[in-house]
């Protein structure tokens, strides 16, 4: 009899559980398109990164050449 007790307390953790899984699972639903758009603006700030890297050396260019004429 305390066996059939315990066979019922488990299947209504493993209901509870199910319920709790599918929230767990929206939750990674949101972590994982979180993660998404985090990646797209990481991408975005990548490129202005390169953008400024590439202004930077045309700048850095301009100063040696002007160094150069200096010195030369």
């Amino acid at each position: 009899e305390s066996g059939g007790h315990g066979e019922v307390y488990a299947t209504g953790m493993e209901r509870r559980e199910g319920k709790k899984g599918r929230e767990r699972e929206r939750e990674r639903e949101g972590e994982r398109e979180r993660c998404w758009k985090f990646k797209i603006v990481r991408m975005k700030e990548r490129d202005k990164d390169k953008q400024r890297g590439e202004e930077n050396d045309q700048q850095r260019e301009k100063r040696l050449r002007e160094i150069d004429r200096r010195t030369g």
